[in-house]
């Protein structure tokens, strides 16, 4: 499991608030719809306080709001890609995945009903509830607040029994969300962030036993002297009204090759462990690396040796030719998980042609700032961007194989 704390970056003043947030075992992705697994969450900076963030087995990451007058807690995945913000009603603790809080629209004398029914569908899942409105709260001692939030009390949800947080709070454009305000625009109409603008900075901590600080997201702005090795933001045009932090993926190079004959779409997806590729993709990188040292295939992953006849430096670079073809690279140290003188590719094939989602083995690389004022995305070479390999447990892996199977 780990701990993230997100920084929510306020207008107001400098400072942080607190917000704990837990990372564990991952989800699979979610649907193109809702493209995103529920795997991970950050952590909130704003205006006047201090935010810790921990970080355990770069798998899922998870944090704490709160819900309604007087406040209810929750702890709720960050998530990049999808928009609604949902967790469980008193209804559902017989018919939900295991929770440790649940919402009593009852108890809150701010909540409102939209009287209307949505379900929500993932890859890995789905979940069924009613549409409110109430206020929102970010930080350890709940302090930056929205009022008349849109989000969803789950009634039933199903095939959600590896998602450790109560719900989910997505960072998406309201475009995922039926065009309801999401989080991010209401911090902003109401005064709490001057732009629409948040960073993530993952930490990386395959090597290390328990949680870890670090690991951060901050809300209304960014901050390369801490997070950056650079002091230059590359920045990529999103495509606009897809809803996802979606850019132009042009093309994959393995060292100098070019991969790919057809331009993608690439999302960058903070809830996502690994790099997710179409299947004919996936095999011709399979293959590509394959060609560097011993490999073979087994539960739709790649294992290759890394200590006995071959090293890690002996496999290839891939990079990424996002927008107008800026080069975005991660080397063998990035992509591989390293046991003993074995290592696992990060990359899982996924059904959707034409479709990469950048997850958190590519945003461990790369401080991220997401620009939704300007529809852009920005990246830094991250502070934490060493030439080290991550080390794994196998029984850690095994828990990942078992969720992608």
């Amino acid at each position: 499991m780990a701990f993230i704390a997100l920084l929510l970056c306020s207008a107001l003043a400098f400072g942080y608030i607190k917000v704990p947030l837990e990372r564990k075992t991952p989800l699979s992705n979610l649907d193109l719809k809702a493209f995103k697994a529920a795997a991970s969450s950050i952590d909130l900076v704003t205006s006047n306080s201090t935010s810790q963030i921990l970080n355990v087995d770069n798998m899922q990451y998870f944090g704490s709001i709160s819900i309604g007058t007087p406040e209810e807690k929750f702890s709720v995945i960050f998530d990049t890609g999808s928009a609604w913000l949902w967790v469980p009603s008193i209804q559902c603790e017989s018919s939900c995945h295991e929770s440790s809080n649940y919402f009593d629209s009852s108890e809150s004398s701010t909540y409102a009903s939209y009287n209307e029914t949505i379900q929500l569908s993932y890859g890995q899942g789905v979940a069924l509830g009613d549409i409110g409105y109430d206020k929102v709260s970010i930080g350890d001692t709940y302090t930056l607040s929205v009022l008349n939030q849109s989000f969803v009390t789950i009634n039933q949800d199903q095939d959600f029994e590896a998602l450790m947080a109560d719900g989910i709070l997505g960072l998406g454009f309201k475009e995922l969300s039926n065009n309801q305000s999401t989080l991010l625009d209401n911090l902003k109409h109401q005064g709490q962030i001057e732009e629409k603008i948040f960073s993530v900075y993952l930490t990386d901590n395959w090597f290390q036993a328990g949680p870890t600080e670090g690991s951060v997201v901050i809300f209304g702005g960014y901050d390369l002297k801490t997070y950056a090795k650079v002091d230059e933001i590359d920045y990529i045009n999103v495509l606009e009204q897809t809803g996802y932090w979606a850019v132009l993926l042009d093309g994959i190079k393995i060292n100098d090759d070019h991969l790919a004959s057809t331009t993608f779409v690439g999302i960058v997806d903070t809830g996502s462990s690994l790099i997710n590729v179409p299947y004919n993709d996936a095999n011709v990188i399979f293959t590509e690396i394959s060609n560097s040292g011993a490999c073979q295939i087994a539960s739709g992953f790649l294992f290759c040796d890394c200590g006995y006849q071959n090293k890690l430096e002996d496999y290839p670079k891939i990079s990424f030719l996002l927008g107008l073809s800026k080069r975005f690279t991660l080397g063998p140290e990035d992509y591989f998980l390293k046991q003993g003188s074995d290592c696992l590719l990060l990359f899982a094939a996924s059904p959707f042609d034409s479709v990469w989602i950048l997850g958190d083995v590519f945003l461990r690389k790369y401080y991220t700032i997401f620009d939704a004022e300007n529809y852009r995305i920005g990246f830094a070479i991250s502070i934490d961007s060493e030439d080290s390999a991550h080390f794994w447990s196998f029984n850690l892996f095994l828990a990942l194989i078992y969720l992608y199977l």
